[in-house]
């Protein structure tokens, strides 16, 4: 079921596509791999674009090329363009990059009202690491990413916690309490709390590439509070191929069709009952007033 004005979904589709056209150049002129993705993927191959009633665009890239990909876009993208990141948008809590459209906003389920961070339009751009081929170190990773996820979850309820009355009950003044600690250890700021799950992040995915010493597979990042996705092997993902999507050429798996299956299921080509089809977005609203692009774009950044 839709939630959008088909007008308005397929304007916001062409916003998509413009952003993914300048991810494209600069993957280009940098000589970095990706290629389109879940839905994405799924549309190109199913529709030659975005499937009809879809309101997201995916990428991936190796986790090698993504962080090339963070480090130079900020200053390649157009200035209607926000590259955001943990790094760029202290309020945004993702654990894959996005590039937003700086006059638009997109308004996702179960977020009441603007959210802190830039709320435009975008694209996810997902990092794939190498996979260990031991499967006692695959697990060990697994348990180990659960843990510090938890952990850094917990410190984030507690830094931006906001608890219920009676707010002299034991266990609230606990929680308060404990929040106080967490923000004098960590500093007042916002930022405090992500210096610490930060490089817990960084050193999982560190460790995580140290183990993966034979290219066996890849797995969706290794970003803490990620779910483990499917696996894919080198096989299937390269070499890349080209594939038409809204009539412009991007890079796809070479493998589409094992990708897509891995993903999907044998039955990917049927169309779901139209009940299944649903939106990610509650809210999107284009061609913002200086006013209504500022609220939109009030989060926390460095750039």
């Amino acid at each position: 079921m839709t939630h959008t004005d088909i007008g308005v979904l397929r304007n916001a589709q062409l916003i998509m596509l413009n952003l993914l056209r300048e991810f494209h150049e600069i993957c280009e002129k940098n000589n970095l791999t990706y290629w389109l993705d879940s839905g994405t993927l799924l549309g190109a191959v199913r529709h030659g674009g975005f499937i009809p009633w879809d309101d997201d665009l995916d990428v991936c890239m190796p986790r090698e090329d993504y962080e090339v990909f963070l480090k130079v876009a900020a200053g390649a993208l157009p200035k209607s363009m926000f590259l955001q990141s943990r790094d760029t948008d202290c309020y945004y809590n993702a654990w894959w990059a996005k590039i937003r459209d700086r006059n638009s906003v997109l308004q996702e389920q179960g977020i009441g009202g603007l959210g802190l961070h830039h709320q435009g339009i975008y694209i996810d751009i997902f990092p794939m690491d190498k996979l260990p081929g031991s499967y006692g170190k695959r697990k060990f990773l697994q348990f180990i990413n659960k843990k510090l996820a938890n952990i850094c979850n917990k410190l984030e309820r507690y830094y931006y916690g906001h608890y219920k009355k009676p707010l002299l009950s034991p266990r609230n003044i606990c929680k308060n309490a404990s929040r106080l600690v967490v923000k004098r250890l960590l500093g007042s700021s916002v930022t405090g709390v992500r210096k610490v799950s930060d490089r817990l992040e960084k050193a999982m995915v560190r460790y995580a590439l140290a183990k993966a010493k034979r290219m066996d597979d890849y797995l969706y990042g290794y970003g803490l509070g990620q779910s483990w996705r499917q696996t894919f092997s080198p096989q299937i993902l390269f070499p890349l191929k080209t594939i038409l999507f809204e009539g412009d050429s991007f890079y796809a798996p070479g493998n589409f069709d094992g990708y897509l299956k891995n993903l999907y299921g044998d039955t990917y080509m049927t169309l779901p009952p139209e009940k299944d089809r649903v939106q990610h977005s509650q809210f999107i609203k284009i061609d913002l007033s200086p006013e209504e692009s500022e609220i939109s774009n009030q989060g926390c950044v460095s750039s």
